[in-house]
């Protein structure tokens, strides 16, 4: 199982390298106010860790 998740995560990993290569604006040069409110946010509380989940634009994978 562990062989499998590491070949998904090198595909995936050319996937993006391979779309951000060919758009390089596609998401901005500079990280979205979210973000650095996000990482401010961390650091003030001592974070190390963080778990991103991945959720899709405007599909939210956690509801109420």
């Amino acid at each position: 199982m562990q062989h499998h998740n590491s070949d998904l995560a090198d595909t995936q990993q050319e996937h993006w390298q391979r779309t951000y290569g060919a758009h390089p604006g596609m998401y901005g040069q500079e990280p979205s106010a979210p973000a650095v409110h996000a990482t401010e946010v961390f650091h003030a509380n001592g974070a190390k860790n963080v778990l991103e989940l991945g959720t899709r634009p405007r599909r939210p994978v956690l509801r109420p």
